[in-house]
């Protein structure tokens, strides 16, 4: 399952630095920010495709878009479960 999150910078700066030896209240706490993330993220639907930045592709020119999809990099892989 691929599930989109709206995290704050610094609690998942503060996740990827902690080493939770001997901390159990901080290791807590941290859990607590990623639950809460979860709470509000969205799951992405099965067998969705590539998932690109609006702003890489708009142009308004059709044929364009076709010939570039391609070549833009995705934000997120498509789902491989469903190809």
């Amino acid at each position: 399952m691929q599930v989109l999150i709206n995290i704050d910078e610094s609690v998942y700066k503060r996740i990827r630095r902690d080493n939770y030896d001997g901390k159990p209240k901080q290791a807590e706490d941290d859990l607590t920010d990623l639950l809460i993330a979860l709470d509000f993220g969205k799951p992405l639907p099965k067998g969705h495709g590539r998932l690109f930045d609006e702003r890489d592709i708009v142009n308004g020119n059709y044929e364009v878009i076709g010939n570039r999809i391609y070549e833009l990099e995705p934000i997120i892989e498509a789902d491989k479960e469903s190809e």
